[in-house]
């Protein structure tokens, strides 16, 4: 049988465009040196690129939206195991001594990121203590920070006490204001909802986009701005026809794209599509197809982390202010027992982890608080963990307007895999967020619409997703969250 009209003929693609795409889609920093920064300076793509690598040889998985905002002393240009710190205030410069007493001239301050996170490690140091303290305590007598050009370390007190010359009866509020800053995570800089130096992490668009056809210049203003994907403008039955075959095929990433006005096939699933198309034109139906399923069982070698002590892994969180990162305490690898999450599925199948690229990903992201623990951790793709940076930056711009009187809620909850056995293990299966609003949504600002970024909740995410998660597929979902 041939394929109806409305499937395009693939011509083959010749190594020159694979390696072309491929190009494209490659960061600058694979090839030759990185540039020398002085001073305090913002991690750049390059340099979070670098550095999650670096963290990837040893073992690690580093989250890139963990590092996006922070910055590196310019002594550390050239380290890809950098101390890592955030913004924290704008101060006047007579605040630091020996810098001179211009009071019209501010100067930003940085704290070192790991200091000030209250981390397993360190509630269970506050716990043992002879007089115990608590984070808030503790940043009020020894949180050291330094300024834009780099001195210091200094003291919140000490920073306080040339306040009070500079000002008088500013101490207090100098103390407050500083260590008030670092507890809401420092200063909040607006990236215009982009996403910058984390773009790498989608692949470049490549395929078929099929559109609602009769819309002046949309197919034109598409092809502009994806020049790698086929536009093809279909009539409404045939565009419902090609969304049904996708939905019914379950092919990934199905709630971004397919809708009443676009169906987009990424590249590697255009053969499954149409096969699925001809299937559904043909009424033969669609097979049924199972996701997760069982793993054998671990084999021999070291002990491996401890099973989920229940499943499905679940968090709650009820923000009132800007999410906070969580502490990385020692890192993932260390929390799982010092597998990486490649060598943890391996374990159990080494066909599945030689097949894609693995990460522990965080049910909770880190850069909204979520820690570095076994209840917090799944085995998942890399493609999976880049599918839920778009909903977690959601989240994180949700809760930059939430407030005591409009909170907004998130519940994460994971489904882990099986050994052969049917005991749990830490290889993700599905994790699902939802969001609410119990107060009704937060008051929306010109980059923040509540009542429209919550549409895109409850999701739900296949750990074992191994299809490229694109800039169309991320694009089409940013549109729904800003109401467009």
């Amino acid at each position: 049988m041939q394929p109806p009209a409305m499937i395009p003929a693939h011509s083959h693609t010749s190594p020159t465009q694979t390696a072309s795409r491929a190009a494209a889609n490659t960061p600058a920093s694979n090839g030759g040196p990185l540039p020398i920064q002085a001073k305090f300076a913002k991690l750049s793509e390059e340099r979070i690129i670098a550095v999650r690598n670096k963290a990837k040889e040893d073992g690690e998985d580093l989250d890139t939206e963990y590092l996006q905002g922070l910055y590196i002393k310019g002594e550390d240009a050239a380290n890809n195991k950098p101390q890592l710190f955030f913004k924290v205030a704008s101060v006047p410069k007579n605040y630091f001594t020996g810098l001179g007493g211009d009071a019209a001239k501010n100067i930003f301050l940085f704290a070192h990121v790991e200091s000030v996170e209250q981390g397993e490690a360190k509630e269970a140091l506050l716990k043992t203590t002879a007089s115990p303290k608590n984070l808030l305590q503790i940043l009020q007598e020894d949180l050291l920070l330094w300024d834009e050009n780099e001195t210091g370390p200094k003291k919140v007190d000490e920073l306080a006490n040339n306040a009070e010359r500079f000002v008088p009866g500013q101490k207090e509020k100098t103390k407050n204001d500083l260590v008030g800053s670092v507890l809401l995570g420092g200063v909040a800089e607006d990236d215009g909802g982009g996403y910058g130096s984390i773009e790498f992490r989608f692949k470049v668009t490549t395929g078929d986009l099929f559109i609602l056809s009769g819309v002046d210049g949309q197919k034109e203003a598409l092809e502009a701005k994806y020049p790698q994907v086929r536009v093809l403008p279909e009539g409404k039955d045939d565009l419902k026809k090609a969304g049904l075959a996708y939905t019914l095929a379950k092919l990934p990433y199905a709630k971004e794209r397919v809708s009443d006005t676009y169906v987009y096939v990424e590249e590697s699933l255009i053969e499954a599509h149409t096969m699925a198309l001809i299937e559904l034109l043909a009424d033969l139906g669609v097979d049924e197809r199972t996701t997760g399923g069982s793993l054998s069982n671990a084999s021999a070698g070291a002990a491996l982390p401890a099973r989920p002590i229940a499943a499905p892994k679940v968090r709650e969180k009820k923000y009132v202010y800007r999410a906070t990162r969580g502490s990385r305490d020692a890192g993932q690898k260390a929390a799982m027992s010092n597998f990486s999450a490649k060598d943890y599925v391996k374990r159990f199948s080494a066909d599945e982890a030689n097949a894609t690229d693995w990460e522990w990903l965080h049910i909770q992201g880190s850069r909204l608080g979520g820690p570095n623990r076994p209840e917090n951790l799944v085995a998942g793709t890399a493609d999976a963990n880049t599918h839920m940076i778009p909903y977690e930056r959601a989240i994180f711009e949700l809760s930059s307007v939430a407030t005591q009187a409009k909170p907004v809620n998130v519940k994460w909850s994971a489904s882990v895999r099986k050994d052969a056995d049917g005991n749990n293990t830490h290889v993700g299966n599905e994790i699902s967020i939802d969001v609410a609003f119990p107060n009704g949504a937060p008051t929306a600002t010109d980059n923040v619409k509540p009542t429209e970024a919550i549409k895109i909740f409850p999701s739900t995410f296949k750990a074992s997703d191994s299809a490229p998660f694109t800039k169309k597929d991320r694009d089409l979902l940013d549109a729904v969250k800003k109401g467009e």
